[in-house]
């Protein structure tokens, strides 16, 4: 377990790494704008997130990498496993509060869910101005951090 340390790109190493909140805060929270970032993401955790989904919890976006200011936190829970209750609450909550948490927390969530785009495998690629900011390839792979 463990986050591990960035590529000379200031992306994760491919693939998917289970970490606790605190490694994600050691790792991540190394400025006061991230540090910030990082309270706001925490508090929507224990106040939104966990509370209704017992689901795993994926960590992405430019704050799981070298960006100095990034804008919020990308977070996906995987509710593919998840009963048909459910998945159709977590449906609903994301509907009507997916704005909310971003004003709120500035966390973007995202559900990942069976028969729908492949959120945590989205969020392992890049985004084509990230590719060409970096200057690489659109279909390197980089990693996300779920929380163990």
């Amino acid at each position: 377990m463990g986050i591990p340390t960035l590529d000379e790109h200031g992306l994760l190493p491919a693939g998917v790494h289970d970490s606790t909140l605190a490694e994600i805060e050691a790792a991540f929270a190394w400025n006061p704008h991230r540090q910030r970032l990082y309270r706001e993401f925490a508090a929507c955790l224990e106040h939104e997130l966990r509370p209704r989904f017992s689901a795993p919890v994926y960590v992405d976006g430019s704050f799981v990498t070298d960006a100095e200011s990034p804008n919020d936190i990308d977070v996906v829970i995987n509710v593919n496993q998840a009963s048909p209750e459910e998945r159709q609450q977590g449906a609903k909550f994301w509907h009507f509060h997916k704005k909310r948490l971003m004003e709120r927390y500035r966390v973007d969530f995202w559900l990942n869910v069976p028969g729908r785009e492949d959120m945590v495998g989205f969020f392992q690629g890049l985004k084509e101005q990230t590719a060409r900011f970096k200057d690489l390839d659109e279909d390197h792979r980089k990693g996300i951090v779920r929380i163990a």
